[in-house]
C-alpha cells in the first residue's frame, strides 16, 4: 500500500518508520481521506501490514509504503470503506468520457476517460471522485483470486445515449488501481484503473 503525506504528519510517520525493528509486529489501521472542510470522504482499512520504507513524493509530500506480511499466493487484507464510500454516483463529461461495460459486472452508468495503449495491450480508465466505486469491486475480486478474464466494451455515445462507435476487448483483467490527484479536495480526487487485454476488435 503506497500513500503520500505532507506537513507534520509526514515527520511523525518518518520517525515511526525509522524506528521500526527488523521484524516488526503486524499493524492494522486506516488511511482516511478528508475534504477541505475536514470531513471524511473515504478510507482504506488494512490488516497485517508492516512499514517498508519511504521516499520523496509529489508536491513536497513524502511517499510511504506499507507491505503485507503474507505469502505471494495470499491476498492482502485491505478494503475501501468509510462513511461515504468512494464513487457512489455517476457523472459524465461529454468532451472526454466514454461508456465502459464489463462482462457480467455492474459498473453502473459511469463514463471514465479511456486511453488505449495498443502496444502494451492495456486500457487506462480514469474515473472522477464520485464514480469510481463499482469498478473497485471488480478489482478487489481479482485481487483475492475470485474472478477470471472477461470481455469489455468501450463505446462513444451521444448526449441521448445513442451508440456512435464501440470497441470490444477480450480476456481483460485489472492490473493496477490507484486513487490519484487532488488529495484534500474530494471533488478533484480520481480513481485510475489499468486493465490488460489479449486482443481487441471493432464492435
Amino acid at each position: 500500500m503506497i500513500f503520500e503525506v505532507g506537513g507534520q504528519y509526514a515527520s511523525i510517520l518518518m520517525d515511526w518508520f525509522n524506528g521500526t525493528p527488523p521484524n516488526p509486529e503486524l499493524i492494522c489501521g486506516s488511511i482516511i481521506l478528508e475534504n477541505l472542510a475536514g470531513n471524511e470522504v473515504t478510507r482504506w482499512n488494512f490488516l497485517d501490514f508492516t512499514p517498508d520504507g519511504y521516499e520523496p513524493g509529489n508536491d513536497g509530500r513524502t511517499r510511504f509504503t506499507l507491505k503485507h506480511n503474507r505469502l505471494p499466493d495470499e491476498h492482502a487484507l485491505w478494503e475501501l470503506g468509510g462513511q461515504d464510500p468512494f464513487g457512489t454516483e455517476g457523472s459524465r463529461n461529454m468532451e472526454t468520457d466514454l461508456r465502459v461495460e464489463v462482462e457480467s459486472i455492474d459498473t453502473g452508468p459511469f463514463y471514465p476517460v479511456v486511453v488505449d495503449d495498443e502496444t502494451n495491450r492495456t486500457l487506462t480508465l480514469t474515473y472522477d471522485y464520485n464514480e469510481g466505486h463499482c469498478i473497485f469491486d471488480w478489482v478487489a475480486s481479482n485481487v483475492v483470486g475470485a474472478d477470471f478474464k472477461r470481455s469489455l466494451q468501450v463505446a462513444h455515445e451521444d448526449e441521448y445515449g445513442n451508440r456512435l462507435w464501440a470497441m470490444n476487448y477480450h480476456r481483460v483483467f485489472p492490473i493496477k488501481y490507484e486513487i490519484i490527484d487532488g488529495f484534500g479536495l474530494d471533488t478533484k480526487l480520481k480513481a485510475r484503473v489499468i486493465i490488460s487485454y489479449d486482443f481487441s476488435e471493432i464492435a
